[in-house]
This record gives structure tokens, sequence and C-alpha cells, in this order.
């Protein structure tokens, strides 16, 4: 019989699929109706084992593309913009200016008064709020929920805002 090996190179990895010429080229053409049973069972039995060994290469490429990922170091633990956030930030410096200057800027910039915004964040807190760490200080919940009420708003995506 006729093998057809069909050789795949991922991330410098190469895998051999071998499988029988004349099946692939039945099954190409349409002739599968017209086999004899026994031989079309031998053919799906072929097709099964080939996507078996796809399946099992996929497998292993992303268990190395894992391994990768986990031996890569981290030179930067936290940015410089997000160091600055609190000085520059959207939250922290525009919300806090149109809560006291405009009020109807800010209902128009979060859809709500400042009022039913607040009773928000007061309900919301305590579910939303996490522990400080020595890693690193936690989101406000009111900057959570700006975000929230802002995407729910818009429609816009995280990075968009």
């Amino acid at each position: 019989m006729n093998h057809l090996c069909i050789t795949y190179d991922f991330c410098g990895i190469k895998a051999t699929i071998s499988t029988t010429f004349a099946s692939l080229v039945l099954a190409a053409k349409g002739y599968t109706s017209r086999m004899n049973p026994q031989r079309r069972d031998v053919l799906v039995i072929l097709v099964q084992n080939q996507n078996d060994q796809l399946l099992q290469l996929h497998q292993m490429l992303a268990r190395r593309r894992r391994r990768r990922r986990r031996r890569q170091i981290r030179n930067v633990w936290v940015r410089d913009w997000i160091i600055r956030r609190p000085e520059q930030g959207l939250y922290d410096r525009l919300m806090v200016e149109l809560r006291n200057e405009d009020p109807r800027s800010f209902q128009n910039f979060m859809r709500m008064p400042p009022d039913m915004y607040d009773e928000i964040v007061q309900r919301l807190t305590p579910r939303i709020t996490k522990k400080t760490t020595n890693w690193r200080v936690p989101l406000d919940p009111g900057l959570k929920v700006a975000i929230t009420l802002r995407h729910l708003a818009s429609g816009s995506k995280y990075h968009d805002m």
C-alpha cells in the first residue's frame, strides 16, 4: 500500500502524520458512497487516527507554550503609568472635578446623578473591595463601578476607555 507522509513544522517541532494515499484520494473524490463497507470503515479509522494525532500534536504544543510562558522573568512588576494613576488618572482627577464643579456634566459623563452613583458605590463596596497586600494596592470600588458603568453606557471595550 502507498503511504502519504505529511510533515508539520510547528515552532521547531517536526511531526509526521502518515496515512494511506489511496484512502485519502478516494475520500477526496467522493468514492466513499460506492466503496466497500469494510474499506470505508478502514478509511474512517485512518481519518480518526490522523485527527487524534493532530490533536495530540496541538496539545503538546500548547503545553510547550505554557512552559515557555512560565519561564519568562518579569523585569517590571508595576508599570510607571500605573503608579501615576492616583495623581493623573481619570477617576481621581476628572470625576472629582466634575462632581465638585459641574454636576450636570457628571450626570452626562456617568449617565446618572452623583447621588445615585454614590448609592450604587455604597451598596457594592462590600462585595467588590479587595484586601491591600504587600504587593499592590487594590483598585478603589468607585473606580470599578465607574469603569463598569461607562462600559455599560457606551458599549466600548476596556482598552478604548
